[in-house]
């Protein structure tokens, strides 16, 4: 493995080291646009709902828009992912991968791993539920070398936007998830997680209806 694997960098705004940077500008490359990253990695106590899986490296949450790629090529790549839809009160919907072998995974992350490659596949949740989707047979472990990838195509106007709005959806879920934790002036919150779960429909009915490229 290259030395320079787990030094840490900044890639599309979040934290994480150039292993990780790697496997994204992979996942780019296949996907054929940017990634918009939510949660990167080393994020120790960031986001208490993410249980501790970020706190080491490997691991990023990114927006859910074309989940199903993302996760498919994700795990082609040597990735555990999975698409996590929208759970009121903890989180928004997105998509959560981790580099299978990372060399910097939490225990948090490990025990994730371990759930993707149980035969049956967990679902890397607290309720260790039987994930049925598709999983790599044998599993697939990516290899870092230290070299310059080739830049991703330039995003389209198109696929900014799509960005843009898939981000906006996903803070506005989280923004009702907050609003729906906290115990003061409950009679307002509930407004306002009504009026941001209006805002988030009507983004999707946008999005749903926006060309691929």
């Amino acid at each position: 493995m290259a030395t320079d694997a787990f030094e840490r960098v900044i890639f599309r705004g979040r934290v994480m080291d150039k292993k990780t940077q790697a496997f994204l500008r992979a996942m780019e490359q296949r996907l054929g646009y940017e990634l918009t990253i939510v949660q990167g990695s080393y994020n120790a106590g960031g986001v208490s709902a993410s249980a501790g899986t970020h706190d080491g490296g490997g691991v990023v949450d990114l927006v859910s828009w074309d989940h199903r790629r993302k996760v498919r090529i994700a795990r082609e790549l040597g990735a555990f992912a999975w698409f996590r839809p929208d759970l009121p009160g903890v989180w928004g919907e997105h998509v959560h991968l981790g580099i299978r072998d990372h060399g910097r995974l939490s225990s948090a992350a490990k025990a994730q791993q371990a759930g993707f490659d149980a035969d049956p596949a967990r679902n890397g949740l607290a309720n260790n539920a039987v994930d049925r989707t598709w999983h790599p047979d044998p599993s697939v472990t990516f290899r870092y070398r230290a070299r310059t990838e080739p830049p991703p195509p330039p995003p389209t106007r198109v696929a900014r936007s799509r960005d843009a709005l898939a981000e906006a959806i996903h803070a506005l879920g989280e923004a009702a998830a907050l609003l729906d934790a906290t115990g003061e002036d409950r009679e307002f919150a509930r407004k306002q997680i009504d009026d941001l779960r209006e805002l988030r429909a009507t983004a999707r009915d946008v999005l749903e209806r926006m060309p691929e490229r």
